[in-house]
């Protein structure tokens, strides 16, 4: 038996972030420190940045490394704020279209 979830619009962000926040970290090689291969924006992205300074990274021989924290917080600058994510905004349009409903409750099986 199958149960419908509802929460509020915010909540599923939230949820879906941490989602992928926790499969991110889960990825290992070290889940401080990135390199081109664990970037999540591509290796020629993530040299080109590393080289022009975007965000804080230490070059180990042939390799770029950078703290995650700083590509993360290099990231969310780049995200769109306020009226502007609400415009372009996928959920919203799921929601308005009638694809997706949302529903208050607790899921039990």
């Amino acid at each position: 038996m199958s149960r419908l979830v509802v929460v509020e619009i915010e909540e599923l962000r939230e949820l879906i972030d941490g989602a992928v926040k926790s499969a991110l970290s889960a990825q290992g090689r070290g889940a401080d420190w990135l390199d081109a291969r664990s970037a999540p924006m591509g290796p020629r992205l993530f040299r080109r940045l590393a080289r022009e300074g975007s965000f804080p990274a230490v070059k180990c021989g042939r390799q770029w490394r950078a703290k995650r924290s700083d590509v993360d917080a290099y990231m969310a600058q780049l995200r769109p704020q306020g009226e502007a994510l609400a415009t372009n905004d996928p959920v919203r349009e799921a929601l308005d279209a009638g694809r997706l409903r949302l529903v208050r409750g607790v899921f039990k099986k």
